[in-house]
């Protein structure tokens, strides 16, 4: 086996503010398609991106596209969906008999989603009760967090329209809540109230970096959170090299979030947002008959020389990393389990605890009634044979 690609995992590019705020100049009616949504500078990044994948790892798939080499999974969002079939359409232009309309290069191709409530591999900000315990546990020292950062977090909620209240977490959220629609109106050159300069926003995007940390910033978030992907790409690891799999590609369409809960758990977070179809990449590698794993991380979609994905050096690994040297690193956060052991283990505490005592008194139950079951054909078998016997009553 030479270089192989199991895993290609991406933001979604430009899109849409997802919410409003009070103050806000801009009705959703200035955005053409709604709240959250793809833009066309969006499409470009991802076409872009997908140019730059067939650059780097056209070798490894046929020219023509076959679903047997690439299989690209995406949450269940339109901007995703959307950005991973505009990277498909750079990668796999039609040629030959595939072109079914003269001036149309794009043909097209499979993108898998599942619902929401049942993606734990893309979608880290799914329902799970556990997690939300465990992400409330983190926020113990969200009065610290405030107390450093209190004139400007009370000025600019204060300005954006927030009602002040004695809640220092509903503070916190705001402003976390206020970096969104003004990143997205800046970089999209709409109307911006005077106060929400380019200097302001850069402190609301490293107050708003923050938020990863106090909800996902453990190693039991992390083994919900991150696990099922990571069980899921050792798998792929693992099949490529034991066997003669003709996947090449596997290709995951996802959030910001996506890609720093993941950076997260491998220890190389560097605690700045994940910008618009930025990637993580992981390559297996067959060097001196040594599997290794490169992970890389390209943050733009700039294909010049020298601006090639950057290597990332983790934790616990002298250079890259052996294939079993990143798996062991791993092996904390990993979740083996199916999608009905996590659902499982999404339950709160207590209500796990209920449900083992549930499951214990159950089989108690069907001991003793089994127990009586048998007492009861044992003693109606003694009274077949001695039918002069009677029971006290």
């Amino acid at each position: 086996m030479g270089d192989e690609l199991p895993a290609l995992v991406f933001r979604h590019g430009a899109r849409s503010q997802e919410y409003s705020y009070p103050a806000d100049p801009n009705p959703v009616s200035a955005w053409p398609r709604g709240y959250g949504q793809l833009t066309t500078v969006g499409q470009q990044q991802h076409y872009d991106l997908g140019h730059l994948f067939k650059q780097r790892y056209g070798h490894l798939v046929s020219n023509r596209y076959q679903p047997d080499e690439v299989y690209v999974r995406s949450s269940d969002y339109d901007r995703t969906i959307m950005s991973a079939e505009a990277n498909l359409a750079a990668i796999f232009p039609p040629s030959g008999d595939e072109v079914w309309q003269p001036d149309l290069p794009w043909q097209p191709l499979p993108v898998h989603a599942v619902p929401k409530k049942y993606d734990n591999i893309i979608y880290v900000d799914g329902e799970c009760s556990r997690y939300d315990q465990l992400k409330e546990e983190n926020y113990f020292n969200a009065g610290t967090f405030y107390e450093q950062n209190q004139e400007f977090i009370d000025r600019y909620i204060a300005l954006a329209g927030y009602e002040i209240t004695d809640d220092i977490r509903q503070r916190i959220t705001d402003i976390w809540d206020l970096y969104d629609p003004l990143f997205c109106q800046m970089t999209n050159n709409m109307t911006m109230p005077v106060w929400a300069t380019e200097e302001v926003i850069e402190q609301l995007e490293t107050l708003y970096t923050s938020k990863y940390i106090f909800n996902f910033g453990t190693l039991n978030i992390l083994h919900l959170r991150a696990g099922p992907f990571f069980n899921d790409l050792i798998q792929l690891m693992e099949k490529s090299i034991t066997t003669d799999d003709k996947r090449k590609i596997t290709i995951y369409s996802g959030h910001d979030v996506t890609l720093v809960v993941y950076l997260m758990a491998m220890g190389v977070y560097n605690h700045l947002q994940a910008p618009y179809a930025s990637s993580v990449i992981f390559e297996l590698h067959e060097i001196d008959s040594e599997f290794k794993v490169k992970v890389l991380f390209k943050n733009d979609t700039v294909t010049d020389p020298g601006n090639d994905p950057v290597e990332l050096q983790l934790p616990g690994c002298d250079g890259t990393c052996t294939y079993n040297e990143f798996v062991s690193l791993m092996r904390p956060i990993v979740f083996t389990g199916s999608f009905e052991d996590w659902n499982e283990a999404c339950k709160p505490s207590d209500e796990s605890k209920f449900s083992w005592l549930g499951i214990i008194l159950s089989a108690v139950i069907l001991l003793v009634l089994a127990l009586a079951v048998i007492a009861i054909l044992l003693r109606n078998r003694h009274r077949s044979r001695n039918p002069n016997h009677y029971d006290n009553v």
